[in-house]
C-alpha cells in the first residue's frame, strides 16, 4: 500500500516539475526575443544615420559645386559628366 501512496505523489511532483520547466523555457524565449528586437532596432538606427550622413555630404558637394561653377556655364553646359569630389565615397561603405 505504500508504494501506491508513493508513486501517486511522484506523478504529482513531476507533473509540477514539467510544468516549471515549460514556464522557464517560455520566459526565456520572450526575454531573448525582446533583446533581439532592440538589436534589430540599434541596427536600423545607425544603417540610417550613416545615410543621413552620407547624404549630408553629397548635399555638401554638391552647394560647394554650384558654388565654385561659373553662373554662364552652368547655364550653357549639358549634364553628360556627374561631378565627383575629390573625397569620395559610397553609401556602401
Amino acid at each position: 500500500m505504500k508504494n501506491l501512496i508513493k508513486r501517486t505523489q511522484e506523478k504529482g511532483f513531476i507533473l509540477i516539475a514539467v510544468y516549471m520547466a515549460a514556464i522557464f523555457v517560455c520566459i526565456f524565449s520572450v526575454v531573448f526575443f525582446g533583446r533581439h528586437q532592440a538589436a534589430i532596432q540599434a541596427t536600423e538606427r545607425y544603417q540610417n544615420r550613416i545615410l543621413a550622413f552620407n547624404a549630408a555630404e553629397a548635399a555638401i558637394d554638391h552647394a560647394l559645386w554650384e558654388l565654385t561653377t561659373d553662373s554662364a556655364s552652368r547655364r550653357t553646359s549639358t549634364a553628360t559628366a556627374a561631378y565627383t569630389p575629390q573625397t569620395a565615397t559610397s553609401l556602401g561603405q
